[in-house]
């Protein structure tokens, strides 16, 4: 494959454009094309480079006589950063966010070209892209700062918890006791312990390399785990991996799993969720729960949707990574709570696209009493709380609302059995009090306190989803 076809095939996976042949490609290629990897991981370092330098505004003719003049310039000075960024130009298609940035960078090197005879002082060395950020969790929900990691590093994991987030967009939580080599932004290394791993478009093709075998993703979220006798085993809760193990290779669909064992017999074993409950969560996006509010244990999407429980309001994972592409009717926006009501509705607010800045996550909080209800003033009174990783941009309780944004959010139809459609949705009613959802002041927190009889209560919690690029 030529540099032309390599570009046009990068720019559609960065731009999450691409078609499902071209994702067929890309993943063959990610397997298999050494050539094809090396230039993802030299895009993923290019972005992470201009993510870390200014953009100033202006206008697209600007930036490409600004950024030729430079890459004139550089031809006397056999720039290997400024070639990349030359060929960065040269495939327009790219995120207009990189052509921005080179605007700042090739000025900087104008200025540098001009006033290196005279300053005669040794050149910077570059700055080192970043791989990935890593935050540590030693209980509960309580995080450290995030440290970014530039280089490949081994990671000891002695106590609690740790969340990795890759500059390719993939997301790696694990449990200690673990030991877990960062090898670049695509590859990583297990020798001890567990993880779950999250991997959007950009991250297709991301590595898990272990003794026994190596899992490639093909989208979307695994679990790994090798134990001290470096048995592994290898779980797909949604999407698709290939289990590579020397020239043998197998398909995982979501719902299978595989296990090494010592005597290196392969097993094909039922999916068993439960063991990885503590990562799954956190790569996820929830990091604790209290009271009656409780997460659902790690599934498939459908195995998710046929949770019930009557003493708890489950919370599940929906859609992540979601471009707002219109503006959503919600019932609160800022820290506070919301009271629901039947005679409130003129007191919603509008969440616009604009104002939503990057993409967002959804989880659904979901109470249904499966025993039977004798009265109308029969209810559950649930109360509880969910914190999450990702600040929460909005929260909608309104049946109404609730059914307007599914078609962006809900993993699939939520079928409610025997009961009617109006029943979704907290609704005040004069049989129980109000129910009630609170926004904490730092809008990671969501406490609820809700009465549940006939039907299905639930709420949409939408958070922000973040990407290391942005904060590097």
């Amino acid at each position: 494959m030529n540099d032309s076809a390599f570009d046009h095939l990068i720019s559609a996976l960065f731009d999450e454009e691409a078609t499902p042949e071209q994702e067929a490609q890309i993943t063959e290629s990610l397997s298999h094309d050494p050539d094809f990897r090396a230039r993802c991981l030299l895009h993923l370092e290019m972005d992470a480079q201009l993510a870390s330098l200014p953009s100033p505004e202006g206008r697209d003719l600007f930036i490409a006589d600004t950024v030729e003049q430079a890459a004139t310039l550089s031809n006397e000075h056999n720039n290997h950063f400024l070639n990349l960024i030359r060929r960065k130009e040269q495939n327009r298609q790219f995120r207009r966010r990189a052509i921005l940035a080179a605007v700042g960078i090739a000025a900087v090197i104008i200025l540098a070209v001009f006033l290196q005879p005279q300053l005669e002082s040794p050149r910077q060395p570059a700055k080192q892209p970043v791989l990935a950020s890593i935050t540590l969790f030693e209980n509960g929900s309580n995080p450290s700062s995030d440290a970014q990691i530039s280089a490949p590093e081994v990671i000891n994991l002695t106590s609690g918890r740790a969340k990795i987030q890759f500059s390719s967009g993939c997301i790696i939580a694990l449990e200690a006791p673990a030991t877990f080599s960062i090898l670049d932004a695509l590859t990583v290394e297990l020798n001890k312990g567990r993880l779950n791993g999250w991997c959007p478009p950009s991250a297709h093709g991301f590595r898990v390399i272990t003794p026994e075998a190596s899992l490639i993703d093909l989208g979307t979220s695994f679990g790994v785990t090798l134990n001290e006798n470096h048995e592994a085993e290898f779980v797909v809760f949604d999407g698709m991996v290939e289990i590579e193990r020397g020239k043998q290779k197998t398909i995982l669909e979501n719902g299978q799993s595989l296990f090494f064992k010592e005597d290196q017999s392969l097993i094909k074993t039922p999916l068993q969720g439960t063991p990885y409950k503590q990562t799954w969560l956190l790569a996820e996006g929830i990091l604790s729960t209290s009271g009656a509010v409780a997460p659902v244990d790690p599934d498939t999407p459908e195995g998710i949707a046929g949770q019930r429980d009557d003493f708890h309001v489950l919370v599940s994972p929906e859609k992540r990574h979601v471009s707002l592409n219109r503006p959503l009717q919600a019932d609160l926006i800022t820290p506070g709570t919301f009271v629901a009501d039947h005679w409130n509705a003129k007191k919603s607010v509008t969440l616009s696209s604009s104002a939503s800045t990057g993409s967002l996550s959804s989880y659904l909080l979901h109470a249904r009493v499966e025993r039977p209800i004798t009265s109308k003033t029969d209810h559950v009174h649930y109360q509880g709380s969910v914190t999450f990783a990702e600040p929460v941009i909005a929260v909608i309780a309104s049946q109404n609302f609730m059914k307007k944004c599914d078609d962006l959010f809900a993993t699939g139809p939520w079928k409610q059995i025997e009961l009617p459609i109006n029943n979704r949705g907290l609704e005040g009613n004069l049989e129980a009090p109000a129910d009630r959802v609170t926004l904490s002041p730092d809008r990671r927190t969501i406490t609820i306190d809700i009465h549940t009889g006939y039907g299905i209560d639930e709420l949409r919690v939408l958070t922000r989803s973040t990407s290391i690029l942005a904060t590097n």
